[in-house]
């Protein structure tokens, strides 16, 4: 008897023919997917390897508090938010606001980099523009100067707060704006900084007032602390409606533990990824966003699935391929650049595109011929205009984007990062491979300093 392994390498060699491999519809979302030779053969098998039922009792170990952060033995808690805890936040982002106004701040720079920036990008990008606009957001988070001289430049110093945001304090990339910002501003002003951490002494040690530090639990991942007090920046513009943006991550959640139709939706979501990387060679995946306002949102995905998935495969698991490398971007901007490549070169690729059904008629032109091309074998000829129509595709199709459907949005590729990580048998909650990156670069920083 062939082992499932083997039978699944049997059904992904037969003769290419794509398949509807899920469709999901709610008041919030349109989701489609097509898959090449990925049948309900190849579903029972990895129901085999695991089931729907193991799936949801590893879903309660990740609710309940269970050390599902096996090799740093933690339980994860960034779920709580989505739950009760983002009433704190919600509370505390108003004083702040309070704070800044009597003290006339108009404008807040974010310094983080990461998973401490890039949620409030997100953030910024989907729903800053239809907000009062009572603060100008500057971001900053890498290691040029340059960045941070032209993000302060036509700044008002006196006008002008500084959130710091980093889980140790440590980053080489936040100590070094860090200090950069505290030259920049009058003396004085160390009123003019607000921490975020979970490491509180770090942050005084490097001259942060502790009244204007604000913790967040250690067991809370970068990638993962959108959910947490690192989000307090944009919270401070936005208004109190986002609360709806922890509502819908909480609804997927619940759904998650009581609806076995979405909990399978979830788990196809998954199973399609491993399936295109290690049965269909297919170790790329093209993020493509046809929403102006989600821009950012293929940053943000990479560092949640190659982060949570980018680890050494257990042996224990038939997978021997885990996270796939992502790249991608604003659709529009992204098809003059990567087109090429996808429609006529060799690499082997998948792709998820997003959008929004309210968008404009070419951009609903575009993400359908891209989908139609990828996905369409009758599209292959023998000739210069031939396409290579063997790219195995998903259309997430937001209804309207507000601050509940992108919670929903987000949750539902955590959940499936999550299920994928149950899969592989691998860890989706640490990243020793980062710290291992950050610790180099500061021996060679210090090496630098003491020569």
């Amino acid at each position: 008897m062939k082992s499932d392994k083997e039978e699944l390498i049997r059904l992904a060699d037969e003769e290419e023919k794509f398949y509807d491999v899920l469709s999901y519809e709610d008041d919030k979302f349109k989701i489609f997917s097509k898959c090449v030779n990925l049948n309900k053969e190849v579903l029972e098998i990895f129901n085999n390897v695991r089931s729907d039922r193991n799936i949801l009792e590893d879903f309660k170990n990740l609710f309940s508090g269970e050390k599902v952060n096996g090799s740093e033995e933690k339980s994860v808690g960034h779920h709580k938010y989505r739950s009760t805890s983002f009433k704190k936040i919600i509370d505390l982002a108003s004083k702040i606001k309070r704070k800044l106004k009597q003290r006339n701040f108009k404008n807040i720079v974010i310094i983080g980099t990461g998973g401490s920036i890039e949620g409030n990008r997100v953030l910024y990008d989907s729903f800053y523009g239809n907000s009062k606009k009572e603060f100008n957001f500057r971001f900053i988070s890498g290691s040029d100067k340059k960045e941070f001289e032209e993000a302060t430049e036509s700044l008002n110093k006196e006008e002008t707060c500084f959130f710091v945001v980093s889980k140790s304090f440590k980053t080489a990339e936040v100590l070094f704006n860090l200090d950069l910002a505290k030259k920049w501003v009058p003396e004085t002003h160390m009123k003019s900084f607000w921490g975020i951490t979970s490491s509180k002494e770090d942050a005084i040690s490097n001259d942060l007032l502790s009244d204007q530090i604000f913790s967040f639990p250690d067991d809370i991942g970068g990638r993962y602390s959108i959910w947490s007090e690192v989000c307090l920046p944009l919270l401070i513009e936005l208004d109190s409606s986002f609360v709806d943006f922890f509502k819908g991550g909480g609804l997927v959640d619940e759904l998650v533990l009581k609806e076995k139709r979405f909990l399978k939706f979830l788990i196809k979501l998954s199973i399609i990824d491993l399936w295109n990387s290690n049965f269909l060679g297919k170790d790329n995946k093209v993020i493509l966003s046809y929403s102006w306002k989600l821009r950012n949102i293929p940053n943000y995905l990479q560092q949640l699935e190659m982060e949570s998935l980018g680890k050494p495969p257990n042996s224990e698991s038939i997978f021997e391929k885990t996270g796939q490398t992502l790249y991608g971007g604003y659709g529009p901007k992204a098809q003059h650049s990567i087109f090429q490549l996808l429609n006529q070169g060799t690499s082997q690729t998948c792709a998820d595109l997003i959008y929004i059904s309210e968008s404009d008629n070419l951009n609903l032109a575009q993400v359908n011929s891209s989908f139609n091309l990828f996905t369409d074998n009758e599209n292959q000829k023998d000739d210069i205009l031939s396409v290579n129509s063997n790219i195995p595709s998903t259309i997430f199709e937001i209804k309207t984007l507000d601050p509940f459907s992108l919670g929903m949005l987000l949750t539902i590729f955590e959940h499936k990062v999550f299920i994928s990580s149950r899969f592989l048998k691998i860890n989706p909650f640490d990243q020793f491979g980062v710290e291992k990156g950050k610790k180099k670069t500061m021996e060679l920083l210090e090496s630098f300093d003491s020569s």
